[in-house]
């Protein structure tokens, strides 16, 4: 009787704590798998028992889970036990088969309660040779130490429904299960969510999408005689073909100016060196298709600002981006 209550307040205690520690949630990673353990214990005998407890009570379960929360499982547990005031001892089968209920979901750390039907045969000499029909009732606790493999503990109240002096017995073991099959474990590995892309130039998009061309100022400027393309320019450049890729059907000519400082044919040659370093660019650094981008120099034909201050001179000498749609 005291190992009975001792029995009985342990695994209450595990239990509580096992719950307090398990958390789950809503996938269905254990529904339709297939559950095998082996199991290892003793049994202890509450009221007048004709024969002593089992030294060792043992015995093998499969399960199969209907859902994630609900388990049917069948056992057989076993034990050799001596009968009192006799010398022999008799043998014990327990054989049960039970509906488990998982409080929480997906946890690694699984308690659940259990319920069912078995039989308890006891086959040896009188008076220890019966075959009564029992309900066991308790729970356990698994502990998923990966997909497949887990450790367990049981309790189970095993109320003897022919009554008598033995009314209930009480067992508790320990073991090891392995679970196959399920659904596709590939589904519950988490999934890095991608940020949204947020759309470059927006403007610029409505009219090649409304007009069928657009054009963009890239804001790259040079110094005087140079065609090198300066570090403050590059975010600029990275945002345009962004736009290139989130436009896939839009072209683009790379528009090179100049000033008018020197000769005509000079601006011509280096109007077409800045267009060509920005084609350069982004073409080989950016990734964007060369067959996408045609680099083309206007010299100093097309100025946006007064050629007679360095201000609007450093304005004139930039890059930019005429782009068109095609089918």
């Amino acid at each position: 009787m005291y190992m009975w209550k001792t029995g009985t307040s342990m695994a209450l205690a595990f239990s509580f704590l096992f719950t307090i520690a398990a958390s789950g949630n809503a996938e269905d990673r254990y529904k339709h798998r297939i559950e095998l353990g082996a199991q290892i214990g003793g049994l202890e005998v509450e009221g007048d028992s004709k024969m002593d407890t089992p030294s060792i009570f043992s015995g093998g379960r499969a399960g199969y889970y209907l859902m994630n929360e609900l388990e049917v499982e069948v056992a057989v547990l076993s034990g050799k036990g001596d009968i009192k005031d006799n010398n022999r001892n008799a043998n014990l089968l327990l054989p049960t088969a039970e509906v488990q209920y998982y409080l929480f979901g997906n946890s690694r750390l699984r308690p659940f309660i259990a319920a069912g039907i078995g039989v308890l045969a006891e086959k040896g000499p009188s008076p220890a040779n019966t075959t009564n029909v029992t309900i066991p009732l308790g729970g356990g606790v698994k502990w998923l130490l990966n997909d497949t493999l887990a450790l367990r503990t049981d309790a189970r109240w095993i109320v003897d429904t022919e009554g008598g002096e033995e009314t209930s017995k009480f067992s508790y073991t320990g073991g090891i299960s392995l679970l196959f099959g399920g659904p596709d474990k590939k589904q519950f590995k988490k999934v890095k969510v991608q940020p949204e892309k947020i759309r470059v130039m927006p403007d610029v998009a409505s009219a090649l999408e409304r007009d069928k061309q657009a054009e963009v100022d890239l804001k790259v400027e040079f110094d005087f005689d140079k065609s090198n393309i300066k570090p403050q320019y590059e975010p600029l450049l990275h945002d345009f073909s962004i736009f290139m890729e989130q436009n896939p059907g839009a072209v683009a000519e790379i528009e090179g100016h100049t000033d008018n400082i020197g000769t005509k044919l000079y601006n011509k040659k280096l109007s077409m060196r800045r267009a060509k370093a920005v084609h350069k660019y982004l073409t080989e650094q950016k990734g964007v298709l060369p067959s996408r981008l045609t680099a083309k120099g206007y010299g100093l034909t097309r100025p946006i600002a007064p050629n007679d201050t360095s201000e609007g001179r450093a304005r004139n000498r930039r890059v930019i981006g005429a782009l068109r749609m095609v089918d």
